[in-house]
């Protein structure tokens, strides 16, 4: 099973990371040849107007929708964040305005420990944990795959009881850009960064996970 490492969060100050990077071939495949992706949006969705405080995965849950599904109902790209007065489509309709969500920074130790990230196979090199993040930032590791299977991006905002799928890649990386995030997608405060090695049975390999707590600021 994966052990637990303690962070020490009394450490000040925190790193800091305000970056906006672009895509980079080796997470998301080959560059652009310049021709256009053809994508409609979900047909019978409804049309929402987003809100101050709203965010896409709070949108995603209170339509009973996951982050991917949202995503491509909407022909959202992996980084692709929402702004005030946009109009996006739900599953169903959602009265604004949406409960906001707030930061949540818990008292257990355990929200701040960092987990696993002692196979060859999964390791994250950047963000350090507890890492002050905002805006769309690379993550940097190492993810070897097995024949047929794949890694697997996930975030776990603290006051959310799930982890959330974000990015699936189905390549090895090693010492490179793995994945970008954005963090106005999930909301600020604390986030558990999930990375997973996946086999070609589309299950999680033993002992393949690392897992690092990370602080999203607001905007």
């Amino acid at each position: 099973m994966p052990t637990a490492a303690p962070v020490d969060k009394s450490a000040t100050p925190l790193p800091a990371v305000f970056a906006h990077l672009i895509a980079t071939p080796t997470a998301f495949g080959a560059i652009d040849d310049g021709s256009e992706a053809v994508c409609a949006v979900a047909e019978g969705w409804l049309p929402y107007e987003v809100q101050a405080g709203d965010s896409l995965l709070a949108l995603a849950l209170a339509s009973g929708s996951s982050l991917i599904d949202l995503r491509e109902g909407n022909c959202f790209g992996p980084v692709t964040g929402i702004i005030v007065g946009e109009t996006i489509v739900l599953p169903t309709l959602l009265e604004p305005p949406i409960a906001p969500v707030s930061p949540l920074f818990p008292v257990s130790d355990e929200a701040y420990q960092v987990v696993g990230c002692e196979s060859v196979r999964a390791m994250i090199f950047e963000p350090p944990p507890m890492t002050e993040l905002q805006g769309i930032f690379a993550v940097r590791g190492r993810a070897l795959i097995p024949e047929g299977g794949k890694y697997r991006l996930s975030v776990k905002p603290a006051w959310s009881p799930d982890y959330h799928r974000f990015l699936d890649v189905e390549r090895s990386v090693d010492d490179d850009v793995i994945g970008l995030i954005n963090t106005e997608i999930f909301g600020p405060g604390l986030q558990r960064l999930r990375l997973e090695i996946v086999g070609a049975d589309d299950k999680i390999l033993e002992d393949s996970s690392c897992e690092i707590p990370v602080v999203f600021m607001a905007p």
